[in-house]
């Protein structure tokens, strides 16, 4: 079948790059036609674009920023499979609509209203194209266990439309399916559900393996500096470090500002993995490093919920370092049972492997 998605593939977020990559290739390689439709709305270029806005400050200082930008570019073009031409907004994709047999909504956060422009984008609830064509949500978010009460009698219109509905969060989609009375499957962020990554990840690049602390934060705040730093105490390691976007001109230890492929190798090279990031967390797990978890705080605290869920998922809730924690232990990181925690991963791809057959057929 001829698939497009539509999710967020333009952040300067190595999860969500890798996200994007995952859902599009896990059906390309389940015999697909599956390509990511190049949305672009000015809301979200501007977010993605290093080189707009707020941004020139920074790029004038800081010459990193612009090489990280064009490394994300040259992964979008090497490895998502964007489909032909782009879209600046809603009236494009209606006047041009795709053709495809099936229009998939993707994961990350494409129905959080408080991260996009004005509430939602109808874009990605697949308000376009000819009403023949199926309409199926993988792994949505938003962002939180649910949307507030303002937000949903829309969100009973815009997901009228679909035939399959899913969500990336248990809660999410247990919100979802009580507010329109029908069933919606609780699965697998992309990522986990390709779960391979070998072809893409480049280990060369990294230091030797098992030689390094790597600290891959999304948030930057006390907490987690010292919880890093502790880590490579205790390890007795150096620490390398990077972000999950601009915010890297203030890192303790050795900074790193790798491509996609390289913040893989690191990943998977690391002695020890202390990441904030719920991807971060996923490509650890993926990898079978021992990481130790770390909550956000402040404005990011509702994104626990993803967080919480993944290490519920791995039954490794007891390693995670929250602000009234006794901090991180080497001991927790190192007591991941991977024969198990492999098993609960599988059983869970295979149910969202089931929805999305299901949700084609």
């Amino acid at each position: 079948m001829k698939i497009s998605i539509l999710t967020f593939h333009r952040s300067f977020n190595y999860g969500a790059v890798l996200q994007a990559y995952a859902l599009a290739e896990y059906l390309r390689r389940a015999g697909h036609q599956a390509s990511v439709v190049d949305y672009q709305p000015p809301y979200r270029k501007k977010n993605g674009n290093a080189w707009s806005g707020k941004r020139m400050g920074i790029v004038a200082n800081n010459l990193v920023t612009p090489l990280l930008w064009l490394r994300h570019r040259q992964f979008r073009q090497k490895h998502m499979g964007l489909a032909e031409g782009i879209y600046a907004s809603l009236e494009e994709l209606r006047t041009h609509a795709p053709q495809a047999d099936v229009y998939m909504t993707g994961s990350d956060q494409v129905w959080n209203p408080r991260h996009l422009s004005e509430g939602f984008d109808p874009a990605f609830f697949l308000q376009f194209g000819p009403d023949i064509v199926k309409r199926v949500a993988y792994a949505p978010s938003f962002g939180a266990d649910a949307v507030e009460e303002r937000y949903r009698e829309r969100l009973k219109e815009l997901v009228s439309n679909y035939d399959a509905l899913s969500m990336r969060e248990e809660a999410s989609a247990h919100f979802l399916s009580e507010l329109v009375d029908r069933p919606v499957e609780h699965v697998l962020d992309p990522t986990l559900l390709l779960g391979d990554f070998d072809s893409i990840c480049d280990s060369a690049s990294a230091p030797r393996k098992g030689s390094y602390v790597f600290a891959y934060r999304l948030q930057d705040c006390p907490l987690f500096n010292e919880t890093a730093a502790s880590v490579a105490q205790q390890a007795g390691l150096p620490l390398v470090m990077t972000t999950g976007a601009l915010r890297h001109l203030r890192e303790s230890g050795k900074p790193r500002h790798p491509g996609v492929e390289q913040w893989l190798g690191l990943l998977r090279n690391a002695a020890y993995v202390v990441t904030n990031s719920f991807h971060g967390m996923v490509f650890a797990t993926l990898f079978h490093r021992p990481f130790v978890p770390v909550v956000l705080t402040g404005t990011l605290r509702a994104r626990n919920n993803r967080i919480n869920g993944l290490l519920e998922l791995l039954q490794f809730r007891d390693a995670l370092v929250a602000e009234n924690s006794l901090g991180p232990s080497l001991t927790a990181a190192e007591s991941a049972d991977w024969p198990s925690i492999d098993r609960y991963i599988a059983q869970a791809r295979a149910r969202s492997a089931h929805f999305i057959d299901n949700s084609l057929r």
